[in-house]
Order: structure tokens, then C-alpha cells, then sequence
């Protein structure tokens, strides 16, 4: 599976970690960057990202026993990863301002779409009225005919 380049790494790290903490599934840092979502972010990365947008996995100090890259390998151990709230509010807002974006385009395309309509009404009208004054014309010369 090739890597998604669109996004930055911190926010596939971000979803990746709300993906695992929705089902309440503990994951390593080894495992989290030999995944398929998390395909080319690198272990040190990694660890970079998870310690600046994670809480501590188990209470006070415990962040760098589970990202410290080291000969322990302390890394490869599975815990259970919760963004902290100020990045999970700032994601929320990411995914209010990328559903805003979504509606504008829409808004968009129906504003084009009532404009398209607003012109075929305008036309529509002017035929109306055209055939109106034809049958007018008509019946007034049908009425002078009559009285010849």
C-alpha cells in the first residue's frame, strides 16, 4: 500500500491513534509504524509525533518509557494511546472546517444550478408573454375581420 502524500504525517498519526482509541486497542510504536495507515512515517517520527499529541499511557512519566528509541526496546510494548485534548479539538475543528469547505463547494454548485434555472425562467416568461401578445394580435385581427 502505497503511503498517502496528501496528509500530513501528525494528522495520519492523529487518526491513526483515534482509530485504535475508538476500540479501545493498545498498540506499540513498532507496531504503529510497520501499519499500512502509517506506511513511510518512520519509528523516530514516530515517537516524535506520538509524544507531542498523547497523553502520558500510564500516568505521569510513562512517555518515554513507551517512545524512547533505545537498544531496551521498550517501544515494542503496547499501550493504550489517547490523543491529548488539545490536539483531539484541534482535529475536531480540522474535520468542522474540511465538512465547511464540503458545504460551500455544494453551495456552490446550487447557486450555479439556481442560476442556470433563473435565466431558463426568465426565457420562459419571455415566451409566455410573446404568445400571449401573438394571441392578442390575433384575436384583435380576427375581431377586425369579423366586423368587415
Amino acid at each position: 500500500m502505497e503511503r498517502n502524500i496528501k496528509k500530513p504525517d501528525i494528522l495520519l498519526v492523529t487518526e491513526y491513534v483515534i482509530k485504535k482509541a475508538e476500540v479501545k486497542q493498545p498498540f506499540s510504536l513498532r507496531e504503529a509504524s510497520d501499519s499500512a495507515e502509517l506506511n513511510g512515517v518512520g519509528l523516530y517520527r514516530l515517537s516524535e509525533i506520538i509524544s507531542e499529541i498523547c497523553l502520558e499511557p500510564d500516568g505521569p512519566s510513562s512517555m518515554e518509557k513507551y517512545t524512547k528509541i533505545d537498544t531496551d526496546n521498550m517501544y515494542n510494548l503496547q499501550a493504550r494511546w489517547q490523543l491529548n485534548s488539545q490536539t483531539y479539538y484541534s482535529y475536531l475543528s480540522y474535520l468542522s472546517l474540511k465538512q465547511s469547505n464540503e458545504s460551500i463547494g455544494l453551495s456552490k454548485a446550487a447557486l450555479e444550478v439556481a442560476t442556470e434555472s433563473n435565466k431558463t425562467t426568465k426565457l420562459s416568461f419571455w415566451v409566455a408573454f410573446m404568445s400571449f401578445f401573438v394571441a392578442a394580435v390575433a384575436l384583435l385581427f380576427d375581431s377586425f375581420l369579423s366586423s368587415i
